[in-house]
């Protein structure tokens, strides 16, 4: 077994994020925004009815 140093320090230079909507065609772009956004919206639905009741 090799033995391993570990490190609770965060990494000083992270890796940069990657461009994942340039890789995608603009109808494939445009098709995840809007399936993300209603998937946003249904999730955020029972909080504004939470906020709407006090």
């Amino acid at each position: 077994m090799q033995p391993v140093q570990l490190s609770l320090m965060p990494d000083l230079d992270p890796a940069p994020p990657t461009d994942l909507l340039g890789s995608l065609p603009s109808n494939d772009a445009s098709e995840a925004i809007t399936t993300l956004a209603g998937m946003i919206a249904r999730a955020a639905k029972p909080l504004i009815a939470e906020a709407g009741d006090e």
